[in-house]
């Protein structure tokens, strides 16, 4: 909450403040949590500033459409907020209103939110994946049964500008997937590398693959879903 509080002051009308240090530490601790309304587990985390807004392209997952999503954290539930998932920094930030009406972002704390969707994408905090080597940020979890298939995003900024690019540009996002097996995790590159991890399907898997017309790096969540299903 310090980020909060401290980022509120900025807000707080300096007539509430003209009294002895103390009283007005505790005017703004309150006026923040009037101001904020929301239950402390979800907004613990700092105030979102997007750096770099004059470069091309984008640094959040699919940023053509507003995303409403469902957060999951210690037992509850927030359903119906609006969310931005960065790519670049692997953050999930929270856009949000404060009853003063001011627009308001917040960086969740990955310590905090077990999972979270954003439409029919459900990302889960690789903090609950013990098998991840990484534990910061997030991973899209696209199908559990057997076995268990993730995908990864990433995105960089290209600090190099031109006279086409004079704020620099970020990348279109890098695939990389990952299946848990076994209580192993597996990175995988192809839809070979795929295959090989189901000796007995493997040439099955690829040709329902290619019937489907399935493009295993640029798959939709529909396909890949699709093609998971298939594997037994």
């Amino acid at each position: 909450m310090k980020y909060l509080q401290s980022f509120l002051l900025l807000l707080f009308p300096l007539c509430s403040i003209a009294q002895s240090s103390s009283s007005a530490v505790n005017a703004v601790i309150d006026y923040t949590n009037v101001q904020l309304s929301t239950n402390d587990a979800l907004v613990n985390g700092r105030p979102f500033v997007q750096k770099k807004m004059n470069a091309a392209g984008s640094p959040f997952f699919h940023p053509e459409i507003e995303k409403i999503g469902t957060i999951f954290t210690k037992g509850e539930v927030f359903e119906q907020q609006t969310l931005r998932y960065n790519l670049e920094t692997d953050d999930l930030i929270l856009s949000t209103t404060l009853q003063n009406g001011v627009p308001f972002e917040i960086v969740l704390n990955d310590n905090i939110v077990d999972s979270f969707s954003i439409g029919q994408h459900f990302f889960i905090s690789k903090q609950n994946i013990p098998a991840f080597k990484e534990n910061k940020g997030y991973v899209e979890r696209i199908y559990k049964g057997a076995f268990t298939f993730y995908r990864l995003q990433k995105v960089s900024f290209l600090s190099q500008f031109s006279e086409k690019y004079p704020n620099g540009k970020y990348t279109e996002p890098q695939v990389s997937y990952s299946v848990l097996l076994s209580g192993k995790e597996i990175g995988v590159s192809s839809l070979k590398d795929f295959a090989a991890l189901f000796p007995n399907q493997k040439k099955k898997i690829i040709r329902f693959a290619k019937k489907e017309k399935i493009r295993f790096k640029k798959a939709s969540l529909p396909e890949l879903m699709r093609l998971m299903s298939f594997v037994k």
